[in-house]
């Protein structure tokens, strides 16, 4: 049968990838049941999928009112500030939804979206520090690790645990490298200075 209540509406035009329809539905289910605490995260979803991240954030915003320490809040807005490109208060958010999780899935998705903030930190700072890549490198590993160890099915962290292993033995080449290049050019100085 069809979907007896606003919200359910909402559920079945999100399946059909309708959003505005679910929008609409949704802003209906949201004056029925004003205390719906589900209602404005659903909402920011919608316009996650569609692209719309402040109309999302503002969504994400409103939820706080009723819900303000709830880990969803932070988690959604730290996705919002992923996608936007702001790493670093990306990964703030989802260091502050973390220790509020009481749900370990969604704590293994804020372990792993912070390291995926590390590894992004990491890359940037390739070409300029490599010891702040490292350490940075560092710091995705272990969070990825962690993601991993909370929910193992959660495939993507061990991919890209991986590929922070990688990334990691390829800056510790790097920095031997330089380290080298160093050492002989100090070694030719001295080689020049004494004749």
């Amino acid at each position: 049968g069809l979907p007896d209540t606003p919200f359910h509406l909402s559920l079945y035009l999100e399946e059909l990838d309708a959003r505005e329809d679910a929008l609409a539905a949704l802003r209906l289910a949201e004056i029925r049941a004003p205390g719906n605490r589900l209602i404005p995260y659903k909402i920011g979803r919608n316009y996650e999928e569609m692209g719309r991240l402040e109309e999302a954030l503002t969504a994400y915003e409103s939820a706080s009112v009723e819900d303000p320490e709830s880990p969803y809040l932070y988690f959604n807005r730290g996705v919002i500030a992923y996608r936007q490109e702001d790493y670093e208060k990306a990964r703030e958010e989802f260091e502050t939804a973390a220790p509020k999780c009481e749900d370990v899935r969604l704590e293994a998705k804020c372990r792993y979206n912070i390291g995926n903030c590390q590894y992004r930190d990491a890359r940037r700072q390739e070409d300029s520090d490599l010891q702040k890549a490292l350490d940075a490198c560092k710091l995705a590993i272990e969070s990825y690790q962690d993601a991993v160890r909370l929910d193992p099915e959660l495939v993507q962290a061990g991919r890209n645990l991986e590929v922070a292993r990688l990334t990691m033995k390829s800056l510790l080449d790097a920095i031997k490298k330089k380290q080298e290049e160093q050492q002989k050019q100090q070694e030719q100085q001295q080689k020049m200075m004494e004749e």
